[in-house]
């Protein structure tokens, strides 16, 4: 009876099999198609139209600056090369974010915030995109 007794002691092969690290391939990344902000802002295109007057730069001229702000390190004289009425612009801001992207509501955040520093703080430094929202999520914290 002892050798039936070693069979019951030790464990089943497929045991240890199951305990064992299995290799699975890599889940592949989902990519999105990167719009470009001409595609991200084509949904205001008729709101622009409809509003001509109400707006401080026409839709082309918004397009351009929006495309123009990330390499420049001085978007407020960017912005001046197009209007002198930057409250104005500011407010347009305002009236085209709820029907922007999350994308494109990110850029005019970053964009209000760079102006914002522009204006009141023209001596510092401007920091750069990373810096805002790191510094945003410490006044979080």
């Amino acid at each position: 009876m002892q050798p039936s007794q070693r069979m019951s002691e030790s464990t089943p092969p497929h045991e240890d099999l199951e305990k064992q690290p299995t290799f699975q391939k890599p889940k592949a990344k989902k990519i999105k198609p990167d719009k470009s902000i001409h595609d991200e802002m084509q949904p205001l295109q008729r709101m622009f139209e409809d509003n001509k007057n109400n707006f401080t730069l026409n839709f082309n001229q918004t397009l351009n600056f929006f495309e123009a702000a990330p390499q420049n390190a001085n978007i407020l004289d960017l912005l001046k090369t197009y209007t002198d009425n930057v409250p104005g612009f500011l407010n347009d801001l305002d009236a085209i974010y709820p029907q922007c992207s999350k994308k494109l509501k990110t850029k005019i955040t970053n964009i209000k915030k760079k102006l914002h520093h522009q204006i009141y703080q023209p001596d510092k430094p401007i920091p750069m995109d990373n810096e805002l929202s790191s510094s945003q999520e410490s006044l979080n914290t």
